[in-house]
């Protein structure tokens, strides 16, 4: 979910949907090395230094990102070897059916935020970005290799996914408990 935004497959396709300059290919590369700590060729494309303090900022809140992501991976993989004996099959897809509860009560309130996008993509940026280095005028380069359709389309892409995911959790779980029910009954 969260490599949607930093996968470069993602981005040429938004370029060739919604039409923009081909050379912001190259140029979204560059960003996304760079926001992932691959690189500090920032400076080579021609962003304001404005720009590039925000894309510093979205570089720090990315690598925050990726230690919970790791540090969770890491917990659940750790408490699943400590607890491994004492959880029962069962507990463990009621588990799944709870995340998959749960990523979806998150959807809907995506969903909501989505309903009127302008508004929570600026109270998002005002949380995130209290600095206010997130605003940009409609000629600065940033608008034009991301512009504001590029955010609907990824918030919508993460939503997908991330649905997705919930069902597949929801879905395991019903298949497990059928699969019971069914071994139950010869």
């Amino acid at each position: 979910l969260f490599l949607s935004l930093v996968n470069n497959r993602f981005y040429i396709n938004e370029v060739n949907r919604l039409n923009l300059e081909s050379s912001n290919i190259e140029k979204n590369s560059v960003i996304m090395d760079f926001v992932n700590g691959n690189n500090n060729k920032i400076g080579s494309i021609g962003l304001t230094t404005n720009e590039i303090s925000h894309l510093n900022n979205v570089r720090n809140i990315f690598n925050k990102i990726r230690i919970f992501l790791v540090s969770s991976v890491l917990i659940f993989v750790i408490l699943l070897f400590v607890f491994y004996k004492r959880i029962s099959t069962n507990n463990m897809f009621n588990v799944l059916l709870l995340s998959g509860i749960i990523i979806d009560i998150f959807i809907a309130i995506l969903l909501l935020a989505f309903i009127n996008f302008d508004f929570s993509f600026v109270l998002f940026h005002k949380i995130l970005f209290p600095q206010g280095n997130w605003m940009f005028s409609a000629n600065s380069l940033i608008i034009h290799i991301y512009p504001e359709r590029f955010f609907i389309d990824f918030v919508a892409s993460f939503i997908k996914n991330l649905a997705i995911i919930a069902n597949v959790f929801v879905m395991v779980y019903f298949l497990y408990r059928y699969n019971i029910r069914y071994r139950n009954k010869k």
